[in-house]
């Protein structure tokens, strides 16, 4: 866990105010919008799973949204980004570098960005979330969406991998932002030659 503010709930406030920090003991994301000296410390927000609208702004809280976690469970260590799924398919999304503003050490509303497929917009808060906690579907699950849908966009298995619906029962296979590393047909993976090498990241995921 990585947290070096103890008590100091000034300094925590100055660090993670507005940023989305990891409550260790639920293990879910949490969005601070203040740190008090409330219990000799304590972030005021609210749980992403329970935020409503998408992740192009906060919404102001209802009183049944804010919770209150203890300053000392809060873990600051950055979240590993990627994969994330909208009704619109996936997109990738990854830290983008800040200028200005003033250091905040938890995931910022606005230093991420979407590098490959849908826009970020799109996203939902609980979405964000399920891409944090490496939420996704399984592979057939993931399959049957992007066959479903009109626009055969791709979605997500993993953190690093998605399919997308080409023709009949081919699909392609994606990992992270490259476009296409492999076929999948009837839930079988067929990575490209050139791609081989992720041959045991892939078997960790299936």
């Amino acid at each position: 866990m990585m947290n070096f503010y103890g008590n100091d709930f000034r300094y925590a406030s100055s660090r993670i105010d507005g940023t989305i920090v990891i409550d260790t003991k639920k293990g879910e994301p949490f969005y601070v919008v203040a740190t008090t000296d409330d219990r000799g410390g304590t972030c005021v927000g609210a749980y992403l799973k329970d935020l409503p609208g998408n992740t192009g702004r906060v919404p102001p809280l209802s009183s049944h949204e804010v919770r209150k976690v203890p300053l000392d469970i809060i873990d600051c260590n950055q979240y590993k980004l990627g994969f994330a799924d909208s009704v619109n398919g996936a997109c990738f999304i990854a830290r983008k570098p800040m200028r200005g503003g003033g250091y905040k050490q938890g995931l910022r509303s606005d230093n991420w960005c979407s590098l490959w497929g849908q826009d970020r917009r799109g996203l939902t808060w609980r979405q964000l979330r399920d891409c944090l906690n490496n939420t996704h579907m399984n592979i057939d699950l993931c399959m049957e969406e992007s066959f479903n849908h009109p626009d055969k966009v791709p979605f997500s298995f993993d953190r690093d991998w998605s399919n997308r619906h080409v023709k009949g029962e081919s699909f392609d296979v994606c990992y992270k932002y490259h476009d296409k590393v492999g076929d999948l047909l009837k839930s079988q993976v067929e990575l490209s030659p050139k791609f081989s090498y992720l041959t045991e990241a892939l078997a960790e995921v299936l």
